[in-house]
């Protein structure tokens, strides 16, 4: 793609910071690892997440991270990078808002989840886009690709991807790679050679947008399917029922991430020296 003499850069498709490099890339290589492993033998009915503050903590770094590779891929501190800069914080701030209303229009609570998956939806959006689109055209991208990633994740997802990996990186970033075709212009990007359709550049570049993202996630499902099975051949892919009972952090790894929540053990053998720290939690219930 970002070679000269690349397959999709000859045929003059355009993905600034990597929407089928790396999006519609992670996003088919998701859902078809998860195809072939199938569902849990126990589909989790627990809707808990492990920690809420961590994933807004985490989503801040990856919203803060991703100015690094959409900004960076200007190549310069030049009007390109500070207009990528724009557009990544437009249509992400779009796309979270978004998904705030879309979920109170089904009839829940907008959430922080919600919140932080409508930013993840945004960023994965603008990523082919970013140096080619106008602030406006920033906005409906983030809108768009929200509004797509979040029916598929509310009425279609299976339950094989319960991190979202194929509704947010690969939905998002099949609608947004297809965007380009509608909201480039050359009056933000002059290296660009035609417009798209909302700029008086035809349906050209929308089909090629459309074509080179369709031959992605061909590809990209291909490779994924023959390398799967070559490494089926030399290692199990999927764990026993047995280990996925116990977790696989204790049965893969000996070990649980949550040790500090669950240990209780240690609370009570060293509860004099937790004393001071707990007390405020033993007030607080009270």
């Amino acid at each position: 793609m970002w070679s000269p003499a690349g397959l999709l850069a000859q045929h003059s498709l355009l993905d600034f910071a990597g929407g089928t490099v790396v999006h519609i890339n992670a996003g088919i290589t998701a859902l078809v690892l998860s195809i072939l492993l199938g569902k849990r033998s126990q589909p989790s009915k627990d809707d808990d997440h492990y920690n809420l503050p961590w994933i807004l903590l985490g989503t801040t770094f990856l919203w803060i991270g991703w100015y690094g590779f959409n900004a960076g891929s200007a190549l310069g501190i030049n009007h390109i990078a500070l207009q990528a800069f724009m557009t990544t914080t437009i249509a992400t701030a779009s796309a979270m808002v978004s998904w705030m209303i879309f979920e109170t229009l089904h009839g829940k609570h907008p959430d922080m989840v919600g919140i932080c998956t409508g930013a993840l939806c945004g960023l994965v959006g603008i990523t082919p886009a970013a140096g080619y689109v106008t602030d406006i055209g920033a906005a409906w991208i983030g809108i768009l690709c929200t509004l797509v990633s979040f029916t598929y994740i509310t009425f279609i997802k299976p339950h094989g991807d319960p991190l979202d990996a194929f509704g947010c990186h690969g939905v998002s970033g099949i609608v947004g790679s297809i965007l380009v075709g509608i909201f480039a212009t050359s009056k933000v990007n002059p290296s660009i050679h035609e417009n798209g359709l909302l700029y008086g550049g035809g349906w050209h570049l929308l089909g090629i947008q459309f074509g080179g993202t369709l031959f992605t996630i061909i590809f990209v499902a291909i490779m994924t399917w023959e390398c799967a099975k070559l490494i089926a051949l030399m290692i199990p892919m999927q764990v026993s029922k047995q280990a996925e009972d116990m977790g696989l952090d204790q049965s893969e790894h000996g070990e649980s991430v949550d040790y500090t929540v669950r240990n209780i053990r240690d609370l009570e053998l060293y509860r004099n020296e937790f004393k001071g720290q707990l007390s405020h939690l033993y007030h607080d219930r009270k």
